[in-house]
């Protein structure tokens, strides 16, 4: 019986090198980027981050070579065994190739083998024991906030994390509900915060600077607003900063002192803590100096007078799931006096 004839006057070299430049050029378009991208983890800026890029690159070269290797020899062979117009005979019939067989099962373990040392190896640098002097701080996950603990400086903050350059940071890494994942792409790799247990992590921040993070592992409703950021300054900024927090909240003089009488007659202390006052409340984020941070409500918006207002608005409507609930209309008074309140908290 005669084997189908197969039209394959489509194929052309020009046509087979288009497609591999159409494959190339995709493939580097999508690679592109800007050093300064926000959440990029592909210039770090800690040394086991850059572990961890320095691991990256050689098994993306791999991967690249071997693509290319495959999908070269693909093409060559449906291009340079295709049936011919003008031919109708059928190929010759092979059982197989040892040696082929033997080379195509020992290289790519040899591969497996290569990827295997360079992943230990920096699994080796990345887990190893943090120096002695290393700066401890104890991270709680909530839904959808970070509770930050300095643990040898008796300080607590929230959704913003203050570490000297050039010293390494200890982060034991615990959940008060779900599974959540600590992820600050530019310092470290992703560390997840189980309910029950203790993880923890640590790096050397390399260079100053005001770095994005958030949590990566899906936790519920506000999930893509679990932000939060860490602030990499000299260690003298960060002296002078921790010093600041160990402190009480300042004396309110004015509206901020009326809007401190109105939240502390509000529901607002069984959730906050602002020490130096009756507000004790452990269920939110701890006021005592939250108008020195950048950014409020798990770092979805920045620390302005008009953000704070919008926010005692409609907390929900800004973070749908959020726990503050205010079991009475604020009005535009109350509003205004909370919010001096508020922004007087340094």
């Amino acid at each position: 019986m005669q084997a189908p004839k197969i039209v394959s006057s489509w194929w052309s070299p020009r046509l087979v090198i288009l497609a591999i430049v159409g494959a190339v050029a995709v493939a580097l378009l999508a690679g592109c980027g800007a050093v300064d991208t926000p959440q990029t983890a592909l210039f770090p800026r800690s040394d086991n981050n850059q572990v961890i890029n320095d691991l990256f690159a050689p098994l993306t070269w791999l991967a690249i070579v071997i693509f290319v290797l495959v999908q070269g020899l693909l093409m060559y062979s449906v291009y340079r065994f295709r049936v011919r117009d003008d031919d109708d005979s059928i190929p010759p019939q092979v059982h197989g190739n040892t040696r082929l067989e033997i080379a195509w099962t020992l290289a790519p373990s040899i591969v497996v083998v290569i990827m295997l040392i360079l992943t230990y190896q920096a699994m080796a640098q990345i887990e190893a024991a943090p120096p002695d002097d290393a700066l401890r701080v104890r991270v709680v996950g909530h839904q959808w906030w970070w509770e930050v603990h300095y643990l040898d400086h008796d300080v607590v903050t929230a959704n913003e994390i203050h570490i000297p350059i050039d010293r390494a940071v200890y982060f034991e890494l615990e959940s008060n509900d779900v599974i959540h994942s600590f992820w600050v792409p530019r310092l470290m790799g992703k560390r997840d915060l189980m309910p029950g247990s203790t993880n923890t992590i640590w790096f050397t921040p390399s260079e100053e600077g005001l770095y994005a993070a958030q949590c990566a592992e899906y936790c519920g409703t506000a999930h893509a607003q679990m932000r939060f950021h860490v602030v990499v300054e000299s260690e003298t900024a960060f002296n002078n900063w921790l010093a600041k927090q160990q402190e009480p909240a300042a004396e309110m003089t004015g509206d901020a002192a009326e809007g401190a009488s109105l939240f502390i007659s509000r529901a607002c202390v069984t959730c906050h803590t602002i020490r130096g006052t009756d507000s004790i409340g452990t269920i939110g984020p701890d006021l005592t100096h939250v108008a020195s941070r950048a950014y409020l409500a798990g770092g979805i918006m920045e620390n302005t007078p008009a953000n704070v207002s919008d926010w005692l608005s409609d907390p929900q409507g800004l973070k749908p799931g959020n726990k503050m609930i205010l079991p009475v209309e604020l009005s535009s008074e109350d509003i205004r006096l909370l919010t001096a309140y508020i922004r007087a908290l340094r």
